[in-house]
């Protein structure tokens, strides 16, 4: 899955993947999140400092057999834990 994200302002924004089973987070092609291996639903959390603007997301993501779960959560510089709104994704053209 890829696509952009748009940051309104600049600061640190965390990341809080969740999978059953590997997946991983990158952002502008850096690795802020490493959740790979076979394992039942587990998040982990990345944090990547952010100039507001567009970013280039993407999610590796694999199953390998029994549940499938993949969620993605943030916590901007001036809130709290959420899901991302839709209306700051794009998909890539």
């Amino acid at each position: 899955m890829e696509g952009y994200i748009d940051t309104d302002i600049s600061g640190t924004y965390t990341f809080i993947l969740t999978s059953d089973d590997g997946s991983w987070l990158y952002i502008d092609d850096i690795l802020v999140i490493d959740n790979g291996g076979y394992h039942a639903a587990k998040s982990v959390t990345g944090s990547i400092i952010l100039e507001g603007g567009q970013h280039k997301i993407m999610i590796k993501y694999f199953d390998g057999g029994g549940g499938a779960v993949l969620n993605l959560l943030w916590v901007p510089p001036d809130g709290v834990e959420s899901a991302i709104p839709v209306e700051r994704l794009k998909e890539k053209e």
